[in-house]
C-alpha cells in the first residue's frame, strides 16, 4: 500500500489539497478495528507510575513488567487534555502544522497533520523538521 502512496504520490498530498481533502473523509491507513491488536497483546489502561519492575496503572494494581510499550492508542483520542483552547469542540487538537496556540505545546504523528504521511514512519520527518524550527525560533 505504501509503495502505491509513494507512487501515485498521495503521501504528499496536503491536508488543503482536493486528493487530501478527499481522502480525510476515510482514511485507509488509521482504522477503527482493534480486534487484532488485542489477541497479540496486553492492553492495560493508562500508565501512572513505574517504580522499579512495577508498573501503576490507572485502575489497577501494581503489575510486574520487564517491558513496556507505551502507545497513543490505534484510535487517535485526546480527550484527556485539560488545557484551554487545545481541542476543538470535537476533541482534536488545533494547531497549524503541529503548532498550537499554547506557547510551548507542539503535536506531532497526527493523522493528517499537514500531509497524508505525517502519522506514518516514513512521512513524519518533513513534520518534525517544520516543529523543531518552529521551535527553535522560540529559543
Amino acid at each position: 500500500m505504501f509503495w502505491w502512496f509513494e507512487r501515485l504520490r498521495i503521501a504528499n498530498q496536503s491536508v488543503r489539497s482536493p486528493i487530501g481533502r478527499k481522502l480525510q473523509k476515510n482514511d485507509p491507513v488509521i482504522g477503527t478495528d482493534i480486534k487484532t491488536v488485542k489477541k497479540k497483546a496486553i492492553i492495560k489502561d493508562r500508565l501512572q507510575s513505574i517504580k522499579g519492575t512495577k508498573a501503576m496503572f490507572q485502575t489497577a494494581e501494581p503489575v510486574d513488567v520487564q517491558t513496556v510499550i507505551w502507545a497513543t492508542g490505534y484510535r487517535n483520542s485526546y480527550e484527556w487534555i485539560q488545557i484551554d483552547g487545545v481541542l476543538e469542540k470535537k476533541n482534536q487538537p488545533i494547531h497549524t502544522r503541529g503548532v498550537t496556540n499554547v506557547r510551548g505545546l507542539y503535536v506531532l504523528g497526527l493523522s493528517w497533520q499537514y500531509k497524508r504521511g505525517s502519522a506514518l514512519l516514513y512521512g513524519v520527518g518533513e513534520d518534525a523538521a517544520y516543529v523543531a524550527a518552529r521551535i527553535a525560533t522560540f529559543n
